[in-house]
């Protein structure tokens, strides 16, 4: 089903005011349509993605600051551990069992306040996206347990870019 229409007019601004008229129209009825058929936007599957992704970062980061000293055995261990959950994740995806997401999901979006229906038809490829930053954040917790950090900490990086601090560190070495 289509719409059309002429835009003839003697006067030019006219034609100009009827098309932007009619763009706003179908922009309105597209978003009607689309609205109904895609309960999870792609900014809230963003949204849910991007919190998840740092709460599982950030929550075993806070836990290795606050840890107990630990033993070469139980450091040996843990890392066992980390190890067979990377295996179970990347087994979640082979087999597209995306359970595995669901608890994280729902804690992220229990936090964010936003709404979230297990029915809806784009749940499948949220928690298959999901899945996926799992199993990267639990490689890269895993390497953070080995002590291999990707980038540096804020502070050291400020400091090695910082002016002040090289002058005053030199005066304080040299004197």
């Amino acid at each position: 089903m289509s719409l059309l229409l002429s835009l003839r007019s003697h006067v030019l601004p006219d034609p100009k005011a009827l098309a932007q008229k009619l763009t706003l129209l179908s922009d309105i009825a597209f978003a009607s349509v689309t609205e109904r058929t895609m309960a999870i936007s792609p900014d809230i599957m963003e949204r849910l993605l991007d919190g998840l992704s740092r709460f599982l970062i950030d929550v075993a980061e806070a836990a290795r600051e606050v840890a107990p000293i630990r033993t070469p055995e139980v450091a040996a261990y843990e890392l066992q551990c980390s190890e067979a959950a990377i295996v179970t994740a990347r087994d979640a995806i082979r087999l597209r069992d995306r359970d595995m997401a669901r608890d994280p999901l729902r804690q992220v979006t229990d936090r964010l306040g936003i709404p979230l229906d297990e029915t809806d038809p784009d749940w499948q490829r949220l928690a298959y996206r999901a899945s996926r930053i799992i199993l990267n954040a639990k490689e890269e917790n895993f390497r953070r347990d080995h002590g291999a950090y990707s980038t540096s900490t804020a502070v050291f990086s400020r400091a090695l870019t910082s002016e002040v601090a090289a002058r005053s560190i030199s005066q304080l070495w040299w004197s």
